[in-house]
């Protein structure tokens, strides 16, 4: 038999462009696999957890959460500094707690010592505010804004529910996709919370501004926090959709042309 050398540059060419398009398309597919997967998890679960939250009545969510208070509280004793912003907030509170449309749960204030001006629904009908809220809001009418937000999120079960999701979306992720790919997984799963979560705020914003209405029968200086962490505020535009709180100034404007 007769060797014959041949050329191989074509063929090698051939073969490594089409190895080149081959692994490409793979990738293409196992991330759009990916994608669909994580997609089908996170409506599937966000569907169960709100199925779950229903089932939980108002009397089950207080057995079950009522003496729960978070470990950075500084406990029962507030200092002296602000005992006028808390009375004045306790006050806010009653009286919002009478609107037909906040849930009938124990509520109860405490206070967290940090410098961020915020405030947290807790499950059970606890409330944390920052010593940093206080520094920084003046008036009724703030204060009444911001603790109406914190209700409109246990009005909504968002407590329950975004504890739930999160929960749920991050066991789920790890048995389905193992840890081999579970980083790529679960940034993507933070991106869909994350957007739930800026929709839960929009909708306590709203719900806010009802419980002014209602019971002041005016909201002007409801978005004094907006302003303030606006001031302080040194994110891009695009930057907020990494973040669990809408762009404080399109909440500003959102309130300025629905309750004007």
């Amino acid at each position: 038999m007769k060797y014959v050398q041949r050329d191989p540059g074509q063929s090698a060419e051939n073969s490594s462009g089409g190895g080149t398009r081959g692994t490409l398309r793979e990738l293409l597919t196992l991330t759009a696999l990916v994608c669909l997967a994580m997609t089908v998890l996170y409506f599937g679960i966000a569907f169960l957890t709100d199925l779950a939250v229903a089932g939980i009545s108002v009397d089950r969510e207080r057995r079950m959460f009522g003496g729960f208070s978070p470990a950075i509280a500084t406990g029962s004793e507030i200092p002296e500094q602000y005992a006028e912003e808390w009375a004045l907030l306790e006050s806010v509170l009653g009286k919002l707690s009478h609107h037909p449309g906040v849930v009938a749960l124990d509520y109860r204030l405490v206070l967290m010592a940090e410098d961020e001006p915020n405030a947290f629904a807790i499950p059970g009908g606890t409330i944390g505010v920052t010593s940093g809220l206080l520094d920084s809001l003046e008036g009724e009418i703030p204060m009444a804004f911001v603790i109406g937000h914190e209700l409109g999120h246990f009005a909504h079960r968002d407590h329950l529910k975004g504890m739930g999701r999160r929960i749920g979306f991050s066991i789920a992720v790890r048995v389905v996709f193992g840890g081999g790919i579970d980083s790529m997984t679960s940034k993507g799963a933070e991106l869909m919370l994350l957007s739930y979560s800026r929709k839960q705020e929009t909708l306590a914003d709203a719900f806010a501004m009802e419980c002014l209405d209602a019971v002041y029968g005016r909201h002007d200086g409801a978005g004094q926090l907006f302003e303030i962490l606006d001031q302080s505020a040194d994110l891009p535009d695009w930057a907020y959709m990494f973040s669990t709180h809408p762009d404080s100034q399109a909440r500003l404007r959102l309130l300025s042309e629905k309750w004007r």
